[in-house]
C-alpha cells in the first residue's frame, strides 16, 4: 500500500490514474464498523477495475478544533496503515489536520480533493459523515455533487449489535470499564498499549516477579485500573510472550502515582530503553492492597497461573491469533 500525507502527492503518483474507489474517515481504532466501510469501498473498487484508496487523517481534529474535548486515541498511526494495508487498500491519504483544512468550503473538498486530486468515481461513507466548514457538507451533499464531478456516492449504513450502534466511543467506554475482551470483540483484535521500560524500584525482582515499568503516551486509552493477562511483544528482540500487567498505584507499597508494569512469563533480561507492545486478552481482577509482601507474593502467583490458563483458553484463541498475525505483518 502506499501512503501519502498530500492530496497533491497522491494526485503525482499516478495510483489515481485509472479512478478509485474511495472513502474517508478518521478511522479510530478500525472498529468492525469502519472495516465493514473500507471493506465495502474495496470490493466496489475490483468490481469496477478502480483503485481502492483511504482518506484518513493523522490525529483527531478535535485535538485541533477543540483540544479538552479531544478523546484518548485507540490505534497507532503504523499499526492503523498496516490494518488498513491488509483489507486491500492500495493507497491510504493520511493528511494532517489543520484549522484551515477544516475552513475549507464542503464543495471545494469534492472538486479539489475527491474529483481532482483522487479522481473518485465511486465515494463510500458513513451515514453520519460531515465534511468541510463547520461541517457543512454530509452524505446528501455528496450524492448531490457526485454526478457534477465524476463519482456517485454509497451511503453506509450504521453497524450495530444489539441494536447498539458500534462506536469508537463504546469501545474507549468498554476499555475504561476493563471490558478488554468487549473491547477486542469489535477491534477485532486485542486492544494494543505501548510504552518505554524505564528504571523502575525493582521490586518485583526482589518478590521473584521482575517487572517492566512502561512510560506510555498519555493520548491513548489506558484501560482500567486491574491486573490483565496479555501478550507482550518487544519489536527490536524479536521477543513474543504470554504476560501479566497490572495498571494502578501499588497501594500495598504506597505508591500514589500510576503505573503499568508488565512480567512477560519465561523471560530473562534487561527491557530497560525498549518498547514494549501490550495486547489485552483479559482483565483478571481488580487492583487490590495487600496484608503484606507474604500474601501479595501468593497473589501474584495466583495470577500467573490464571494468566497461563487464559492463554490456554479456547475463548481466546481467536484474539491470540489476532496478535500473531499482527506480528507476522511487522516481520
Amino acid at each position: 500500500m502506499l501512503i501519502f500525507s498530500t492530496f497533491d502527492a497522491a494526485a503525482r503518483s499516478g495510483v489515481v490514474a485509472r479512478g478509485t474507489a474511495v472513502t474517508i474517515g478518521v478511522f479510530d481504532g478500525l472498529h468492525c464498523g469502519h472495516r465493514a466501510l473500507i471493506g465495502r469501498t474495496v470490493s466496489l473498487a475490483r468490481d469496477r477495475g478502480l483503485t481502492p484508496m483511504v482518506i484518513t487523517f493523522s490525529d483527531h481534529p478535535l485535538s485541533v478544533l477543540a483540544p479538552p474535548y479531544a478523546p484518548k486515541k485507540l490505534v497507532y498511526p503504523d499499526r492503523k496503515a498496516r490494518i488498513i494495508a491488509s483489507l486491500g487498500v492500495a493507497g491510504m491519504i493520511s493528511v494532517e489536520f489543520t484549522r484551515e483544512f477544516a475552513a475549507q468550503p464542503a464543495e471545494v473538498f469534492v472538486e479539489e480533493v475527491l474529483a481532482a486530486a483522487c479522481q473518485a468515481r465511486v465515494v463510500v461513507c458513513g451515514y453520519d459523515f460531515n465534511f468541510g466548514r463547520g461541517g457543512e457538507g454530509n452524505a446528501h451533499l455528496l450524492q448531490l455533487l457526485g454526478p457534477r464531478h465524476g463519482f456517485e456516492t454509497e451511503v453506509f449504513g450504521a453497524i450495530t449489535d444489539d441494536g447498539m450502534f458500534i462506536k469508537s466511543t463504546m469501545v474507549r467506554d468498554m476499555l475504561y470499564a476493563g471490558r478488554v475482551e468487549d473491547a477486542s470483540r469489535y477491534l477485532q483484535r486485542p486492544y494494543e498499549l505501548r510504552g518505554r521500560v524505564v528504571q523502575g524500584f525493582g521490586r518485583g525482582a526482589q518478590i521473584g516477579f521482575p517487572t517492566a515499568n512502561l512510560k506510555t503516551d498519555t493520548t491513548y486509552v489506558t484501560p482500567a485500573r486491574g491486573v490483565y493477562a496479555c501478550m507482550a511483544r518487544v519489536p527490536a528482540l524479536k521477543v513474543l510472550r504470554g504476560a501479566m500487567l497490572n495498571i494502578g498505584y501499588n497501594p500495598t507499597f504506597g505508591l500514589n502515582e500510576l503505573s503499568v508494569e508488565v512480567h512477560l512469563l519465561g523471560f530473562e533480561g534487561n527491557l530497560v530503553g525498549e518498547t514494549v507492545e501490550i495486547h489485552f486478552l483479559r482483565r483478571l481482577r481488580d487492583e487490590q492492597k495487600f496484608p503484606s509482601v507474604e500474601a501479595l507474593i501468593a497473589q501474584l502467583r495466583q495470577d500467573r497461573d490464571h494468566t497461563q490458563q487464559a492463554l490456554e483458553s479456547p475463548e481466546l484463541a481467536t484474539a491470540i491469533s489476532a496478535v500473531r498475525t499482527l506480528d507476522d505483518q511487522e516481520d
